[in-house]
């Protein structure tokens, strides 16, 4: 039995994409679902904050900077392919034509696996989901799209078995994978959470790699990343009793317009809180945008003066069912004050904390 791939989209040799909808039926629900129920409940945090985390066992791997997808392979259809959550499906990639090599070789008929697509580089040398986007949307050769790997790291189905346990999950990845090119990311597994902190360190800090992801055997998850910091003009700001409770930022683009990029309300220490007050209550500007505060206050509009820098350990481009994030872009003028021109794809950016104000920089 061979799928249908006339309708299919080819981009370069044997490999294209096609819609989730000649895929057989409930392939893709699975994949959508396994997004929403658990790879979007890993709890974004900061490795100072190790000892909040609860469990007996971790589980802690190398989080790929790639693009999110499911391994599927039915030896019933003969194509082996990576579904995608957001609606399409890879096919014709040289890593999954290994990856079928394996599973026929260890006599799986039916299997759909979780892991990242990535841009294999020495020693894991830090990969970006950019260089997977142009990988597989405008590749020039057939060398190009051999760059691609896949790193598995879940299974949803494997021959009809389902896993609760983690640990059972990962002896079974590694007795299909392990040794192989289809080769899961590197998996620290301790009781010991300082462990976490030099696994850190080594992968995070030493080797720039995006971050660590940490299951518990509580079913606790965590994605541990490291502190950036962003540099955003004040656009608006609530406040309650005379001191400021919240920070709107926004960065400019070339053309002066603002993007709309992050609410900033942690760590605004109380003198600064009560003097941004006074200054910003007097840069009050008219505005037919208005955004509500996390806490549901809406904010002031003022006049975009002031430069903050702030912390952040992630950033988001899509929602949870998989649908890009968009925010507003504004146009200020002296007089009229901000006007919406459109929204844009952006980013939610998470545990934004007020570092400093950036007397230095202007809004530019």
């Amino acid at each position: 039995m061979q799928l249908n791939l006339s309708e299919a989209h080819k981009i370069l040799g044997d490999f294209g994409e096609i819609h989730h909808s000649h895929l057989p039926p409930g392939v893709y629900d699975q994949v959508n679902e396994y997004k929403s129920r658990f790879a979007s409940k890993f709890k974004s945090t900061h490795i100072t904050n190790l000892a909040s985390m609860q469990g007996n066992t971790y589980y802690a791997s190398l989080k790929l900077d790639g693009e999110h997808a499911h391994l599927w392979w039915d030896d019933q259809y003969e194509i082996p392919m990576l579904v995608r959550h957001r609606g399409y499906a890879y096919f014709g990639l040289p890593i999954l034509e290994k990856a079928a090599a394996i599973l026929r070789k260890k006599g799986i008929k039916k299997a759909l696996i979780p892991g990242e697509l990535y841009v294999r580089k020495p020693d894991y040398e830090r990969t970006r989901v950019f260089d997977v986007i142009s990988l597989t949307k405008a590749p020039k050769s057939q060398t190009d799209l051999e760059m691609l790997s896949f790193a598995p790291f879940d299974i949803l189905e494997l021959d009809g078995q389902y896993f609760d346990d983690f640990g059972e999950v990962w002896q079974a990845i590694l007795a299909l994978f392990q040794g192989t090119e289809i080769e899961p990311p590197p998996m620290l597994i301790t009781k010991d959470k300082t462990e976490i902190l030099t696994y850190f360190e080594r992968w995070v800090n030493e080797y720039n790699a995006e971050g660590l992801m940490v299951r518990s055997d509580l079913t606790f998850r965590y994605k541990l990343k490291a502190k950036f910091t962003i540099d955003a003009a004040i656009l608006g700001y609530t406040e309650d009793q005379g001191k400021v409770t919240s920070l709107l930022t926004g960065l400019m683009h070339n053309d002066g317009q603002y993007q709309v990029c992050a609410h900033v309300y942690k760590r605004i220490p109380d003198d600064l809180a009560v003097s941004l007050y006074k200054q910003l209550s007097k840069r009050h500007v008219p505005s037919e945008y208005y955004e509500m505060s996390s806490f549901y206050v809406p904010f002031h509009m003022v006049k975009p003066e002031t430069v903050i820098e702030f912390s952040t350990t992630d950033m988001v481009p899509e929602r949870s069912n998989g649908m890009p994030v968009k925010k507003a872009v504004l146009d200020y003028e002296k007089k009229e004050g901000y006007t919406l021109t459109k929204t844009s794809p952006f980013a939610n950016l998470a545990h934004c904390e007020f570092v400093r104000i950036r007397e230095d920089k202007a809004p530019n």
